[in-house]
């Protein structure tokens, strides 16, 4: 979830930026900056963040959500009421909860295993588990782990297929993509996103190349607007 907000901001080309990292397994420590020295974020800013950074914390089940901010601890529940002394700055401060079972990262299993009479190609198998998230930062490390092989079997399994970690990442995200374009009521932007795209710019160039359309005119044409 921190990688996405992080992404979500240099998607948006934000000049003010938060860089989350996890010093605990139930800690994220965050830091605000700008892109441009002359504009730093505003104390209202940082702290609507920081809001906002809880609140995803707590709707996705975490506990004991506390902020701490200074040398003041703030639970979740206080927040509304807190009242600041007009000289902090609040550009730094991390983000507690309690342990529990669903605090640790999550890699779905694999959504679809082989049987023994029935096997299915490692690059099928891959793509419908790229398509549990499409948003989320795959690594190829992380989907080996979650088909219960080591990153070289699922590289030589993928080879010979005549396939790659990228190819099969590419082939998912066209999926998603035709999936949300035929709907018609998500923005290019948002499906960009949504892809695991860096930009709207990359989305529309790499659908272009796959498709030899536009997404637009492709959304158009699905839906009958365009022929």
């Amino acid at each position: 979830m921190a990688e996405k907000w992080m992404r979500l901001e240099r998607y948006n080309h934000a000049s003010h930026r938060t860089e989350i990292t996890m010093p605990r397994p139930t800690s994220w420590l965050c830091t605000r900056s700008s892109t441009d020295p002359a504009d730093a974020p505003t104390l209202a800013e940082n702290l609507l963040i920081a809001g906002v950074l809880i609140g995803l914390l707590e709707i996705t089940g975490h506990d004991g959500v506390t902020l701490e901010l200074g040398r003041r601890h703030i639970p979740a529940g206080d927040l509304a009421s807190f009242r600041h002394d007009g000289r902090m700055t609040a550009t730094s401060w991390r983000i507690h909860w309690s342990p529990a079972s669903q605090d640790r990262p999550h890699i779905p299993n694999d959504p679809d295993p082989p049987s023994e009479t029935t096997p299915r190609p490692a690059s099928a198998r891959l793509v419908t588990l790229l398509a549990t998230d499409m948003s989320r930062p795959w690594r190829i490390g992380d989907a080996a782990r979650a088909l219960g092989r080591s990153v070289r079997s699922l590289q030589r399994d993928l080879t010979g297929e005549g396939e790659t970690f990228s190819t099969c990442m590419r082939r998912a995200r066209m999926t998603h993509a035709t999936q949300m374009l035929i709907g018609g009521e998500t923005s290019l932007a948002e499906i960009g996103f949504c892809c695991g795209y860096a930009d709207q710019a990359h989305f529309q160039r790499d659908f272009l190349t796959a498709t030899n359309v536009t997404p637009r005119r492709f959304g158009r044409i699905s839906r009958g607007m365009d022929v």
